[in-house]
C-alpha cells in the first residue's frame, strides 16, 4: 500500500512538471505571436508592394481585389506612372467598368505620348464597346507615329470592311502587304474584299503579285480557284485544284470546287465522281446532293423541285440556273430550259463570268434561233468584251429576219458610233429613225453627229425637230439653245437657256453659255452676272473660272479677284494658251506692263504650236507694247488681229493710231 502510494505521488509530480512546462511554453509562443503581429502591423507597404498584389489576384481572376491594389499602387506611387494606369484600365475592363478604364487609358497616354501599347489598349476598348469611329481616330494616331504597324494596319481595314467602305480597306490591306509582303491573312482578307464586289479579275491580279505566298498556302491555292470558277475559266481552276498535295485531296472544300468548275464545264462524270467522294462528308450538304441527284436521277422533276428552292433562297445562284437549264432539257421542256439558260446567262455576265454567259446564250440560243432578245445579249456580250466586229455580226445576222426593228438598227448605229465609223452610224440612226418616227434618241444623235462634222444648220434641224416631238424634254431645250448659239443666233440661244432653267437650275454649265452669249451681244453686265452663277454653282469649272477673270480684267472690275481666278484655272492646266492670255491681260490691267508681255508673248507661243491664230492675244499684244511706246510692233500685232476679224472695229480704231505713231 505504502509502495502504490509512493508511485502515485511520484506520478502526480511528473504530471505536473508537464503541466507547468507546457503552461511556460503557450506563454513563451503568445508572447512571440503578439510581437510578430505588431510588426505585421507597423509594416509599411510600398507601391510596388500592392502592384505585386495586384498582380497575384489578377493571375486568379480575382479583378475586384486587383483594383483595390492597384488604386492603392497608384497613391502611394512617387510620381505619376503610366503603366500603373493601364493596369488599372485592365483590371476594370474586366470588371465592365468602361467609362473608368476608358479614362485610365487616357491617363496613361498623356503621361507617355508616343507608347503605342496605350493606344492599343484603347483601341480595343472601343471594338469592345462597338465605338467604331472613336477606334478609328486612335488608330489613325497609331499610324501617325509607326506608319507601318501591322496590327492598326489590319485593325482599320477590318472595321471599314465592316461598315462596307470595300475601296478603303482594299488601300489598307493593300499598305499592309506592302510592309509586310509575307503576310497570307492579310492577302486572303485583300482576296475576299475583292470577292465580294465580284471584282474577280483584280483578286487575280493580286494574287499573282504575290505569288511565292500563294504557292505554299493551301487557302490562298483554293481561294483562286474559286476566283477562276466564277470568271468561267474552269480548266485553270481545276489544274490549281488538281495539284493540291495528296493530303487535300479528300478536302471536302476541295471536291465541292472540283464537283462545281466539272459541272459547269459539262465534264458530268468528274462531277459525279466528285461528288459521289463528297458524299461520305459532313460537308455533303441539300446543295451538293442535288447536283449529284441531277446527274443520277430519272425523276427529274423532283430535281427541278429542289433547284427551285435552292433558287427561292438564293435568286443569284448561279448553279441553280444551269442545272434547272439541264433539267429542263432532259424533260425535254425546250421553252423553260430556254429561259433557265438566258437566266444563267444574265447571272453569270452580272458576276463578270463572260464566257459561262456566253454559253449560256448560245446554249438558249439553238433551243430558239429566231429569238431577237438572245441576238441582243449575245451583241452586248461580246460588246462587253471587247469584240465588237463579233457584236456587229451579230446584230447584222438578227436584222436579215427583223428588217424594222428600231432596237436592232439604233444599237448597230451605237456600234458604229463607238468605233468612229460616223458615215455608216449616220445611216443607221436614220434607218432606226424610219422604223419609229415617235422616237427622239435618233434625232438627238443625228444632230451630234451633225455638230461633229460642223454641220451645224444641219445639226439644229435634227435638235428642233426633236424637240417639237418632245418639248417637255428639258436636255433638248439645252443642246438646243447650244445650237443656236454655234450658229451665233444669241438671242434665240438665250431664249432657250432660260426656258431650260424653269426646269434645272443647278447646271452651271447653262449660266456660262448665257454669259458667252451675252458677252457676244456686248452684255457684259449680264455677261458676268451669267459667270459668276455658272463659279457660284461649281467652283471647280476652270472654263467659268477664266472667263469670269478675263471679263473682270477687261472690264477693270475686282482685278484681285480676277487674278484668282485665272490663277486656279491655271493650276489645272497651265499651259493653256486662252488662261495665259486671261493671266497677261489682268497684269496689265495692274499696270505690270513687262510682265504682261512676258506672259502673252508664252500665249501666242502656245496659241502658234496648236496651229491657232488668235486675234485676241495679238490684239493685247498690241496694246501693251502701245502703251510701252513700242509703236512699230504695236502695229505689227494690231495689223495681224484685224487681218483675222476685219468686222473688230475697235482693233481698227488701234492700228489707225498705232499707225499715225510710226
Amino acid at each position: 500500500m505504502i509502495l502504490v502510494l509512493v508511485a502515485v505521488e511520484k506520478n502526480i509530480n511528473i504530471v505536473m512538471v508537464r503541466i507547468i512546462k507546457f503552461f511556460f511554453f503557450v506563454l513563451f509562443l503568445s508572447f512571440v505571436s503578439v510581437t510578430n503581429l505588431n510588426a505585421y502591423q507597423n509594416y509599411n507597404y510600398t507601391s510596388f508592394d500592392y502592384y505585386n498584389l495586384a498582380l497575384e489576384y489578377l493571375s486568379q481572376n480575382q479583378f475586384k481585389k486587383a483594383e483595390k491594389k492597384m488604386i492603392k499602387a497608384l497613391e502611394l506611387s512617387d510620381k505619376k506612372s503610366a503603366f500603373l494606369y493601364e493596369e488599372l484600365a485592365h483590371c476594370q475592363v474586366a470588371l465592365s467598368k468602361f467609362k473608368l478604364a476608358e479614362t485610365n487609358y487616357k491617363k496613361a497616354i498623356s503621361l507617355e505620348k508616343n507608347n503605342i501599347d496605350y493606344y492599343q489598349d484603347l483601341e480595343h476598348l472601343y471594338f469592345l464597346e462597338q465605338k467604331h469611329e472613336e477606334a478609328k481616330k486612335v488608330i489613325k494616331k497609331i499610324l501617325t507615329i509607326e506608319s507601318n504597324n501591322a496590327a492598326a494596319l489590319s485593325d482599320m481595314a477590318s472595321l471599314l470592311l465592316n461598315s462596307k467602305k470595300y475601296n478603303q480597306a482594299i488601300n489598307y490591306y493593300k499598305k499592309l502587304l506592302t510592309y509586310y509582303p509575307e503576310n497570307s491573312e492579310s492577302l486572303i482578307s485583300l482576296v475576299r474584299v475583292y470577292a465580294v464586289q465580284n471584282e474577280y479579275h483584280q483578286a487575280l491580279q493580286i494574287l499573282h503579285t504575290y505569288s511565292n505566298v500563294l504557292n505554299n498556302n493551301v487557302v490562298l491555292q483554293l481561294e483562286k480557284a474559286f476566283c477562276l470558277k466564277k470568271i468561267g475559266e474552269y480548266e485553270n481552276a481545276l489544274s490549281i485544284l488538281e495539284a493540291i498535295g495528296e493530303d487535300q485531296k479528300n478536302n471536302p472544300i476541295v471536291l465541292q470546287e472540283k464537283s462545281e468548275n466539272y459541272y459547269l464545264s459539262d465534264k458530268l462524270e468528274k462531277a459525279k465522281s466528285c461528288l459521289t467522294q463528297l458524299s461520305n462528308t459532313q460537308q455533303f450538304s441539300f446543295f451538293y446532293s442535288t447536283i449529284l441527284e441531277s446527274l443520277t436521277s430519272t425523276n427529274q422533276p423532283a430535281v427541278l423541285k429542289k433547284w427551285n428552292y435552292i433558287l427561292s433562297v438564293d435568286p443569284m445562284n448561279l448553279l441553280a440556273y444551269y442545272g434547272s437549264a439541264k433539267s429542263f432539257e432532259k424533260m425535254q421542256d425546250f421553252t423553260n430550259a430556254e429561259l433557265a439558260y438566258v437566266m444563267a446567262g444574265k447571272v453569270a455576265y452580272s458576276v463578270s463570268n463572260l464566257s459561262l454567259a456566253e454559253k449560256c446564250f448560245k446554249k438558249a440560243k439553238i433551243l430558239t434561233p429566231s429569238n431577237l432578245t438572245l441576238s441582243l445579249l449575245l451583241a452586248y456580250l461580246f460588246e462587253a468584251n471587247n469584240r465588237n466586229d463579233e457584236a456587229i455580226s451579230e446584230v447584222k445576222k438578227a436584222l436579215v429576219s427583223n428588217q424594222s426593228s428600231f432596237t436592232l438598227h439604233f444599237y448597230l448605229a451605237g456600234l458604229y458610233d463607238k468605233l468612229n465609223r460616223k458615215s455608216l452610224a449616220f445611216k443607221e440612226y436614220n434607218e432606226a429613225y424610219n422604223c419609229n418616227t415617235n422616237r427622239v434618241d435618233p434625232l438627238v444623235k443625228l444632230g451630234y453627229l451633225a455638230s461633229e462634222k460642223n454641220q451645224d444648220e444641219q445639226s439644229l434641224k435634227y435638235f428642233k425637230k426633236a424637240y417639237t416631238k418632245k418639248t417637255n424634254d428639258a436636255n433638248l431645250l439645252f443642246v438646243l439653245g447650244i445650237s443656236y448659239i454655234s450658229l451665233q443666233d444669241y438671242e434665240k440661244g438665250i431664249q432657250a437657256l432660260q426656258k431650260y432653267k424653269t426646269f434645272n437650275t443647278n447646271i452651271n454649265k447653262v449660266y456660262y453659255y448665257l454669259g458667252l452669249s451675252y458677252f457676244q451681244m456686248n452684255n457684259n453686265d449680264s455677261a458676268i452676272s451669267n459667270l459668276n452663277l455658272a463659279v457660284e454653282k461649281n467652283s471647280n469649272d476652270i472654263e467659268s473660272c477664266n472667263f469670269l477673270g478675263y471679263l473682270l480684267a477687261d472690264n477693270n472690275k475686282d482685278l484681285d479677284r480676277a487674278m484668282k481666278l485665272i490663277k486656279k484655272s491655271l493650276e489645272a492646266e497651265p499651259h493653256n494658251p486662252s488662261y495665259l492670255d486671261s493671266l497677261g491681260w489682268v497684269l496689265y490691267r495692274m499696270k505690270h506692263y513687262q510682265k504682261s508681255l512676258d506672259i502673252l508673248e508664252i500665249a501666242k507661243t502656245n496659241f502658234e504650236k496648236k496651229n491657232i491664230n488668235e486675234p485676241i492675244v495679238y490684239e493685247h499684244l498690241g496694246t501693251v507694247y502701245y502703251t510701252l511706246k513700242q509703236y512699230s510692233k504695236a502695229y505689227l500685232y494690231f495689223q495681224k488681229s484685224y487681218n483675222l476679224d476685219q468686222s473688230n472695229k475697235k482693233v481698227k480704231k488701234k492700228l489707225l493710231q498705232a499707225k499715225k505713231r510710226l
